[in-house]
Parts: C-alpha cells; structure tokens; sequence
C-alpha cells in the first residue's frame, strides 16, 4: 500500500509541476506578445510636422511625415482669426479682403484631407508663387491656426498643428463634414 502511495504523490507532485510550467510559459508568451504588439506599432509610427517653407518664388504650408509609417488623415481643420473656415477661398478673403489678386495662377494645392502619407511625404499643402497679394497674406499667417488628427496603420490617433509636436488623441468617432477644411 505504500508504493501505491508514493507513486500517486509523485504523480500529484509532477501534474503540480507541469501545470505550474506551463502557467509560467503562457504568461512569458503573453508578455513577448505584448513586446512585439509594441515593436510593430513602432515600426509603423508615422510623424507628421506642419510647417512653413519660404524660397525666391513663394512660400508654401506644408505637411512632412518624418516617421517610419504611413499616417491617414482623418481631419483637418482650419480657423482664421479664431472663426472656422472650410475652404482656401475662405480663408483669403478673410485675411485678404473680396476682390483680392490671389488666384488660381498664384497658387497650387494638395488637399491631405482623407488621404495617406506615406513615410517620406515631404509636399506643400498649398504653395503660393510671389506677388503684392501673396506678400500681404504671407504677413498675415500667423492668424491662421490650423489642427490635423492622423492615424496609424494600428489605429493610434494623433493630434498636431503648426509649432508643435504630435500629442496622441482619441481617434474622431464620426466625421463632421461641414468643420473639414478642404482645399
């Protein structure tokens, strides 16, 4: 009878053991899991800045993505004087004035609105060439404040504007059509 009990503690005994291991193993799976969920999010991180570039034949408002990642715009919205605006055209009459001399043949555009950056995007938003019109308005932009909220391929958010650095963000549950700027 004692053999009988001996071999059932010791089976007790290595059942213990390997349910014990196999605990620990799945909590370290869980963990690398974690780690690498951590790393392919880092690898994917994308970066934008929101910045202006001057040369000899204008000036632009740009959007650089300086990450690894692409980023996807999911909003941008444009206030001037502190007063949403929805379009370009908006946005100089307001600091420019009805009538003014900027025009299709001054400027180019490239609307980022909904779209994909890819790792790399170094493009103006919108680039104006030199005149007495763009001179004027180029003095002027700083009563434009602009907020941009991009998203990573993981579905991080991320909300940014000119002079400042991305902070992370609750993604936008819907989009409000009217509040997006369009270019």
């Amino acid at each position: 009878m004692k053999i009988f009990k001996k071999k059932i503690k010791t089976e007790a005994f290595a059942a213990i053991t390997a349910i014990i291991v196999s605990a620990c193993a799945l909590g370290v799976s869980f963990y690398e899991a974690r780690i690498m969920r951590s790393h392919q999010k880092s690898a994917v991180w994308p970066y934008i800045q929101l910045g202006q570039q001057y040369d000899s034949t204008g000036f632009a408002l740009e959007a650089n993505n300086k990450g690894v990642g692409p980023a996807m715009i999911e909003s941008l919205k444009v206030w001037v004087d502190n007063k949403p605006v929805n379009s370009l055209n908006q946005v100089l009459d307001t600091l420019l004035g009805e009538g003014h001399g900027v025009n299709w043949n001054n400027y180019s555009i490239h609307n980022v609105n909904q779209n994909v950056l890819e790792s790399g995007y170094n493009e103006p938003m919108v680039r104006f060439q030199w005149n007495d019109d763009t001179r004027i308005l180029q003095k002027k932009i700083d009563r434009i404040k602009i907020e941009m909220i991009c998203k990573s391929i993981y579905d991080d958010c991320w909300m940014l504007s000119f002079d400042s650095n991305p902070k992370p963000c609750d993604c936008p549950s819907e989009r409000v059509e009217k509040e997006q700027f369009s270019f």
